[in-house]
């Protein structure tokens, strides 16, 4: 790797489609950017190799922050201190908020984006879970067309989405936080801050009015697969009958039995999966039982 490689300011959604569709039919190694704080350090780590970096950072129609009839919209160039200071954000999904503010510094989050963090493909990315749990899809732009694709398939391995050379993440699409849903974010680090996930998780459950049966629930696990990854395993057996300790307790040891975490400098592979069941029975109660009193 010679580290060298051309830089493009877009200063339109426009400009940057034209760009990405004229390099990819000349077949060059483009990457959009917005903060940077990821691309950077694999381009250091010889991990890619860009020809150009295409600056989106600054372009309006990727910085919205909306609802509208329930749906929020969140623009992939959005930064993760733009999150936690949304009142729209904080008011229609506070548990995403936390995601945001558990990730680096303030100076990070500063620079990190929302779209950053997800076509990272990291594991440990702690704004996919909760995204994932709450039904999110990513609108993804090409030259002359767009498509939507869900989070959660949008997702295909380790440093790898379905995201083709010519299409920019430009939209992340999802219903808040409903009367009668709850939320919930956890994350497991080394220490309190600046730590990469050892596991993080997100859970939202949708209650049955006046009763402790479960009418959905999603249970999204991160760090301990290729990608965040829906335990519905888990959510299977919570669904079959009324909330209590044993259920869950049930659930948290198919989510442990379903892991399939590596062993790294953060945890081994033991000592995940026997996180997953106690931060997940911990999470579960404390979402379903301890909130009900």
């Amino acid at each position: 790797m010679n580290g060298r490689f051309s830089y493009f300011n877009s200063e339109s959604l426009t400009e940057t489609l034209d760009f990405l569709d004229k390099m990819a039919k000349q077949s060059r190694r483009v990457h959009p950017i917005a903060g940077g704080t990821g691309i950077l350090v694999d381009i250091r780590q010889g991990i890619v190799e860009p020809e150009y970096l295409v600056d989106v950072g600054f372009i309006p129609e990727l910085k919205q922050i909306e609802i509208a009839n329930g749906t929020v919209n969140l623009g992939a160039a959005v930064t993760l201190n733009e999150v936690t200071q949304s009142p729209v954000l904080k008011e229609h999904c506070s548990f995403l908020v936390e995601a945001a503010q558990s990730i680096g510094s303030p100076q990070i989050r500063n620079r990190a984006t929302v779209g950053g963090n997800i076509v990272s493909a990291s594991p440990a990315a702690d704004m996919v879970p909760p995204l994932i749990a709450l039904g999110a899809e990513v609108i993804l732009q090409r030259k002359g067309s767009a498509r939507a694709i869900l989070l959660e398939h949008f997702m295909k391995g380790l440093k790898l989405t379905d995201r083709k050379n010519d299409e920019i993440l430009t939209l992340i699409k999802f219903q808040g936080v409903a009367e009668g849903q709850r939320g919930i974010f956890y994350k497991l680090g080394k220490r309190r801050s600046l730590a990469v996930s050892v596991i993080n998780l997100a859970i939202v459950a949708t209650l049955f009015k006046g009763d402790s049966n479960l009418e959905d629930i999603r249970i999204v696990v991160g760090a301990v697969a290729p990608t965040a990854i829906r335990m519905r395993e888990a959510e299977k057996i919570l669904l079959t009958g009324p909330i209590s300790k044993e259920r869950i307790a049930e659930a948290a040891e198919a989510a442990s039995a379903t892991s399939k975490p590596i062993s790294d400098i953060r945890g081994s592979e033991g000592y995940r999966q026997s996180m997953v069941k106690f931060v997940l029975m911990e999470q579960l109660s404390k979402l379903l039982i301890s909130s009900k009193n």
